[in-house]
């Protein structure tokens, strides 16, 4: 079975979503494979460093990074080999957990912008969105950027999410919808099992 993507721009509820399918059973990857918590996060990330690392250098290889997104989502097309092997590593790695009857989900915000390199023909999109005043404001205290910025990195990143989900199974979810109602995130998790 091919893992849940998770995509949401970053700030905007991603990792607490993960946590959400972590704690459900869903499997992201040992322990020693995830990035620490920090102080803007200090509950964790729920994100591999391998698959951080994959997509910061497709990124890279492209001319882009998180804050400064290439034009479009980039694909296979797009893809460095050392890139792809470390990529086909990641998923081969899922892949184990897999045959043992265990979903699996991949969760990195780069993902709004890497995603067709990771995204195969079963693959079901969980696609989280924020109030983008919200995630804009999030990004002035975290990163100093202009609240113009923040907006329009938000519109792109969303705007390269929904893309995803054309053709796939997916699943939305609002962070203010779980904010309001934590049952939301049950809910949620029980969507994806169906």
């Amino acid at each position: 079975m091919a893992p849940v993507l998770v995509l949401g721009m970053h700030r905007s509820g991603t990792s607490l979503v993960a946590r959400a399918l972590a704690e459900a059973g869903l499997y992201a990857g040992r322990g020693e494979d995830m990035l620490a918590a920090q102080a803007d996060n200090p509950l964790g990330f729920y994100e591999r460093r391998d698959l951080v690392d994959a997509d910061e250098s497709l990124l890279a290889a492209a001319g882009a990074s998180w804050f400064e997104p290439p034009a479009a989502p980039l694909g296979a097309g797009d893809l460095p080999a050392d890139v792809d092997a470390r990529i086909a590593g990641v998923l081969a790695s899922l892949g184990e957990r897999a045959d043992t009857g265990r979903d699996t989900f991949l969760k990195d915000p780069r993902l709004c912008l890497t995603w067709p390199a990771w995204a195969g023909p079963d693959t079901v999109v969980l696609y989280v969105y924020r109030n983008p005043l919200a995630v804009a404001d999030s990004l002035r205290r975290r990163n100093a950027f202009p609240l113009a910025y923040g907006l329009a990195l938000w519109e792109h990143y969303n705007r390269c999410a929904i893309a995803a989900l054309g053709g796939r199974p997916h699943v939305c979810v609002s962070y203010d919808a779980i904010a309001a109602d934590p049952a939301e995130l049950e809910r949620l998790v029980q969507r994806l099992a169906a």
